[in-house]
């Protein structure tokens, strides 16, 4: 019998969550409410950078992503502090130099994950379907769309 899971979101952790289910044998349905965001111009989608952690690069380069990814991330060491005096101390984000985040856009993530996500044999995504119920006893969810 064919195990399957049901995700809804396919941000970062959906995305990437259907990868490592994949693996285990799952088959993988994705829904998300927006469209296909491999689908959308650059000024239809949303353009935030995004800060991935050690973590976040950890999960990226287990999932084989990370030599994709890399010509596209950023490092970040810190932050700058805007005090009322007009003065700009740096906040490192970490204690050791090595402690860093890398940003990334929004788009250029999730594009990459859905690309591969998709090539998996067993994930199937399904764009412009959003939940409108859910039933926890039953682990029934009701979905409309597509939009």
């Amino acid at each position: 019998m064919t195990r399957r899971i049901l995700i809804i979101g396919a941000g970062p952790a959906g995305t990437l969550l259907s990868c490592y289910l994949v693996r285990r044998g799952f088959q993988v349905d994705v829904y998300e409410r927006r469209p296909d965001p491999r689908l959308l111009d650059e000024d239809e989608s949303r353009s935030i950078n995004l800060g991935l952690s050690a973590r976040g690069i950890k999960a990226l380069d287990d999932i084989g992503l990370m030599d994709t990814l890399r010509p596209l991330i950023v490092p970040m060491r810190g932050r700058a502090i805007h005090l009322p005096g007009g003065a700009l101390p740096f906040q490192p984000y970490g204690a050791h130099e090595g402690e860093i985040l890398h940003s990334v856009l929004r788009r250029d993530l999730i594009t990459t994950l859905v690309d591969h996500a998709e090539a998996q044999p067993g994930v199937r995504f399904h764009f412009g379907h959003r939940l409108v119920g859910l039933d926890r006893e039953t682990a029934a969810v009701r979905l409309a769309g597509p939009e």
